[in-house]
């Protein structure tokens, strides 16, 4: 007879924890955490993170998503700066496992970091579309040519699509004037 459980053993358990870690996002989350942790260093915050309550954790955290950039100075992506809060609360969630419960993404309970946040990622987004270089619109000659083409023939279902394409994107571009 078959039975329906097998024993298992603490360490069995803990290799399949193992197996679900992916080494990437490992390693990640320990070059943000470092980062962090330099922060803190400069800054002459000597208190171990676990000694900290969580407001003096958020507010460390705050200075450091405001402050942070590259190694050459610039911006990070507001998508890696997300991911960078990801992997320091996913790094700090487990030194305080065994102390208490630390859970970063409760936005009530941390409603200051996440305002913060949010605020930063907005003004870096904000930022790249103010900085991003505009396209000159088309020449007269070069609306003309893209019209002529045997592409744009309205003889074709799609040649008729091309052709309504390049019309609207020309109103869009005159109202965009205006």
């Amino acid at each position: 007879m078959a039975t329906r459980f097998v024993s298992s053993t603490k360490e069995s358990i803990l290799e399949f924890q193992n197996a679900s870690r992916n080494v990437n996002t490992d390693k990640s989350n320990k070059q943000w955490m470092t980062l962090f942790m330099k922060f803190r260093e400069v800054y002459g915050y000597s208190n171990d993170i676990v000694e900290l309550d969580n407001k003096t954790l958020s507010d460390q955290l705050e200075k450091f998503l405001v402050e942070v950039r590259k190694s050459n100075g610039q911006e990070y992506k507001a998508s890696s700066l997300y991911v960078g809060f990801c992997a320091i609360a996913q790094e700090i969630s487990e030194i305080f496992e065994n102390i208490k419960v630390i859970n970063l993404f409760d936005a009530s309970q941390f409603k200051s970091l996440h305002r913060t946040l949010d605020g930063r990622m907005k003004s870096i987004a904000d930022q790249r579309n103010n900085n991003r270089k505009q396209s000159d619109p088309l020449e007269i000659d070069e609306i003309k040519f893209l019209l002529n083409s045997p592409a744009t023939t309205t003889d074709t279902p799609k040649g008729f699509l091309r052709r309504v394409w390049i019309s609207l994107v020309n109103l869009i571009v005159l109202f965009k004037r205006w």
